[in-house]
């Protein structure tokens, strides 16, 4: 493992926090549930309904971009302490906010729509639905579009060796140093961890198909553990040797077969399924 004192976290990551907002489209009814329960006699609290103001095909294009958005984010990060924060590699920092960029132009777009057709789906939803419409319901035009946004904070990890504090002396500025050095540590391990947690994912679900004995998967399965160990050696913050072999173990084992011949023959599929869960088992044991 990389010698931690020789790594200045605040020298090669910078944290980032992703935060997206749009409109689900989806109004609370509450007189709706109220009615219900009454109906029903279920106790007061029992029952929540739903209405769909917007409809389906309206709704999914900002809500599909905010989750790829998310979920692409999360995928070339690693978490980083409490609140959201997250850290990125230096030399990666440009990629991933030129990928935002590109997620925040899409979101923009979904918005424009919306708000360009702001009166078609004004009436479209009060003739849906009807008596349970309400303009409170449904937002102003300038509402809307404020409601539609993707940002990335970002922060740069304080550095350790010039700590100033008014009113600290030496041995306060030295205790208060090793306090942040140790949470530095635990948070970096706890981020090397992630990584390692990420090809337990991929290779548990790879043997559980492989050993269903139908041979029955998608090609995404193969393809998804080539993505994640072509994501994971720029996330290996400190270039720790074991986790990059094990990154590529897991590449070379799984990452470049056939999902072809792994149908079609059951010897190579349950061949591959054994080695794929002796990795799983080395990867559980790592660090034990």
């Amino acid at each position: 493992m990389t010698d931690k004192k020789t790594f200045n976290i605040s020298e090669e990551v910078i944290q980032v926090k992703l935060s997206t907002g749009y409109w689900s489209g989806v109004r609370r009814a509450k007189e709706l549930a109220e009615e219900l329960e009454a109906r029903h006699a279920t106790e007061q609290g029992t029952v929540k309904a739903d209405l769909f103001v917007l409809r389906r095909e309206d709704r999914l294009p900002s809500q599909r971009v905010t989750l790829e958005a998310r979920a692409w984010f999360n995928g070339h990060s690693l978490p980083w302490g409490e609140g959201g924060w997250r850290i990125v590699r230096v030399d990666k920092y440009a990629e991933l906010m030129d990928k935002m960029s590109e997620c925040k132009t899409s979101i923009h777009k979904s918005r424009d729509d919306l708000v360009g057709r702001y009166d078609e789906l004004l009436a479209d939803a009060k003739v849906r639905l009807n008596g349970l419409f309400y303009m409170s319901r449904f937002p102003t035009k300038d509402a809307l579009s404020e409601k539609y946004h993707l940002d990335v904070a970002q922060m740069p990890i304080a550095r350790t060796d010039d700590i100033r504090l008014n009113g600290f002396d030496e041995k306060q500025t030295a205790e208060l140093r090793k306090e942040i050095e140790a949470s530095y540590t635990k948070m970096i391990d706890e981020a090397q961890r992630n990584i390692i947690e990420r090809l337990v994912e991929v290779v548990a679900h790879a043997e559980s198909k492989l050993n269903s004995g139908d041979g029955v998967f998608w090609n995404s399965l193969i393809k998804n553990i080539g993505e994640v160990c072509d994501v994971l050696p720029s996330l290996n913050i400190t270039r720790d040797p074991k986790i990059g072999k094990l990154i590529e173990k897991v590449k070379t084992t799984l990452a470049k077969l056939d999902p072809d011949t792994l149908r079609a023959d059951k010897k190579v599929r349950t061949k591959i399924a054994k080695q794929a869960g002796t990795l799983l088992n080395e990867l559980k044991g790592f660090g034990a």
